[in-house]
C-alpha cells in the first residue's frame, strides 16, 4: 500500500479490531480489501487562459506578476490557475509554477527562471530583483561579492 505510512501500518498490525477481537485491524482490512472500490484519480480542476510573457519574463494573474523561464519572453503561453497554485506552459512544457498569491500587486520570482540572463548580463546578479533575497549557492555568493566593488561594471 503506497498511501499508508509506516506508523499507520505498524499501528494497524499491532492493535485488535474493536468488534472482531480475535483479529488485528490489519487482518480485517486485508480480508475486506478485495471488496473495496478503488478511488478515481483526483480531479484536475483549473481555469486556463492565454497570456503573453512580458519583457521581464513575467505573466500577470489577478493583479500579481509571476516569473517564468526567461527564454519564453514575448511568447504566448497557457496559464493554468488552480486553487492553490499557478502553472504556466509553453508548447506543452511547464515553464513556471508558483504557489498562488491572493494579495495584490505582488511580484513572485523564481531566480532559476533568470539564470540564462546572467550569461548576457552578469550585473543582474548584483542588481536584479529576482536575485535580491535569494540564498545563493556558495560559488555564486563569491561571484556576487567580487562584483560589489564595481558600481557600473561587471
Amino acid at each position: 500500500m503506497r498511501y499508508i505510512s509506516c506508523e499507520c501500518l505498524a499501528w494497524a498490525q499491532s492493535h485488535r479490531h474493536p468488534e472482531l477481537k480475535d483479529k488485528t485491524i490489519w487482518k480485517v482490512f486485508e480480508a475486506e480489501r478485495s471488496a473495496l472500490i478503488s478511488l478515481p484519480p483526483p480531479f484536475d480542476g483549473y481555469a486556463e487562459r492565454i497570456v503573453r510573457v512580458s519583457s521581464t519574463s513575467l505573466v500577470s494573474f489577478d493583479r500579481n506578476r509571476y516569473s517564468v523561464d526567461c527564454r519564453a519572453v514575448g511568447q504566448v503561453v497557457q496559464l493554468r490557475s488552480y486553487a492553490d497554485r499557478l502553472v504556466v506552459l509553453h508548447e506543452g512544457q511547464v515553464i513556471g509554477e508558483h504557489g498562488r498569491q491572493f494579495g495584490r500587486d505582488r511580484m513572485i520570482f523564481d531566480p532559476w527562471h533568470y539564470l540564462p540572463v546572467l550569461k548576457r548580463k552578469p550585473g543582474a546578479l548584483r542588481n536584479g530583483a529576482p536575485f535580491k533575497d535569494w540564498h545563493l549557492p556558495r560559488a555564486l555568493q563569491r561571484v556576487r561579492q567580487r562584483m560589489r566593488p564595481y558600481p557600473d561594471g561587471d
